[in-house]
């Protein structure tokens, strides 16, 4: 027979098996649950295969077949569209993380105004990508389409319009303060690239440069012409008076005053005005590429370098007097046509802080050539009192309206 203690050594070692085998067994109630999120689990990866499916047809135009795989995407999980975007924004700020790691101490806390002007660019992307390429956010809530809803694409070509074909980049660079999306907007390089082409032509190229920007570069740094305005000059000289015709009148001297105003546009277009009115009450005319004012001369420019050659054109016919001719009051009178060339050549200079405002006379010569006569050239004395410098100024007017995209 056994002892006690035997007895109770046997016992503990029954029992120590008993509750080895019996710890954790599984209950009916797990098993369900397990099948339960594993069938789920299968639903959600085959919701989310069509759903992509159907975003890839959206994509490639193929809207009834994109419709009918968001249809069976949401039949079987009703909100694979949020849970797709959570999943997203998690392995999108996982990987930020990870890059913002592997940065070095001294760099995680430097500012923006720390990085030089073509490394804004990479960083406001960045930002950007941390807010899911919203283009931008409403400050208060609207019940109308805002903004940032539209297209990166269709934001570039409103920006088009902004500049407009008459280059208008001071209201470009007012739409690159609103907002980070809008100042990559302005950074464009092929909104860029076609101001350029536009101011200098299509065979212009862009400055020597490994930084981005560089057509913006070529524009803000290369001596341009200013589109939003007029360069204007004041003239003035003493005329003698006419001994034969002395009444109450009569003065010996007088005081001539005119103005010249050069209007350019983008394209190579110029316009040009002589006249003796003030400029409020002139510039309004040169608003548009077409004038009706038969005063105003309309010609071509070339910029080169620090140089910009103006050309205009002009032809005029007057009768031919016949001296003896029973037929002078006839229609039948014989006329003779003029054809006049101005060429002009301006230096382009800087004054002060303010950019591209003056222009300099370097050379003016006339080439006229009447009917069947050889072609008659007559250049002028530059005289600083006689050719005064042309200055710029804006005229707020010319850049209300667009009327035509930068192409």
């Amino acid at each position: 027979m056994d002892t006690p203690d035997g007895l109770l050594v046997s016992f503990r070692e029954e029992w120590q098996k008993e509750l080895e085998l019996n710890s954790n067994p599984p209950s009916k109630g797990s098993k369900k649950l397990e099948e339960k999120l594993d069938n789920f689990s299968n639903l959600e990866d085959e919701a989310k295969t069509l759903f992509l499916k159907g975003a890839e047809n959206e994509r490639a135009g193929k809207h009834y077949e994109a419709i009918q795989f968001y249809k069976r995407a949401v039949q079987l999980v009703p909100d694979i569209e949020f849970r797709i975007y959570n999943s997203n924004k998690t392995v999108q700020f996982r990987s930020t993380e990870t890059d913002d790691e592997d940065e070095p101490e001294n760099q995680s806390n430097l500012g923006e105004d720390s990085l030089p002007v073509e490394d804004v660019i990479l960083l406001v992307q960045r930002e950007m990508a941390k807010d899911q390429n919203y283009s931008c956010l409403p400050e208060n809530v609207q019940t109308d389409t805002h903004i940032s809803a539209l297209p990166f694409e269709i934001l570039l070509y409103i920006f088009r319009w902004v500049v407009s074909r008459d280059l208008d980049l001071r209201s470009l660079e007012s739409c690159a303060l609103v907002c980070r999306s809008f100042y990559l907007c302005a950074r464009d390089e092929e909104l860029w690239k076609s101001a350029c082409q536009q101011m200098w032509g299509l065979k212009v190229q862009p400055l020597q440069s490994p930084k981005h920007n560089r057509w913006r570069r070529t524009f803000v740094e290369s001596p341009f012409i200013k589109t939003s305005g007029c360069y204007i000059s004041k003239t003035s000289y003493i005329r003698h008076g006419e001994n034969s015709f002395q009444d109450q009148s009569y003065r010996p001297w007088h005081l001539v005053t005119y103005y010249r105003y050069l209007r350019f546009f983008g394209g190579g277009q110029v316009l040009m005005l002589c006249t003796p009115i003030e400029p409020a009450q002139t510039v309004g005319q040169l608003r548009r590429r077409s004038c009706s004012n038969n005063s105003v001369l309309s010609g071509h420019y070339l910029i080169s370098d620090d140089v910009v050659t103006v050309v205009f054109h002009q032809t005029t016919t007057t009768p031919i007097s016949i001296f003896g001719s029973k037929n002078r009051k006839s229609k039948n009178v014989p006329k003779e046509t003029t054809d006049s060339a101005f060429h002009m050549e301006f230096q382009i200079l800087n004054y002060k802080s303010r950019l591209n405002v003056q222009l300099v006379w370097r050379r003016y010569a006339l080439y006229q050539k009447k009917g069947n006569n050889p072609e008659i050239q007559s250049t002028f004395d530059l005289a600083h009192s006689r050719f005064p410098p042309l200055w710029y100024s804006r005229v707020k007017s010319y850049t209300t309206e667009s009327e035509v995209p930068l192409l």
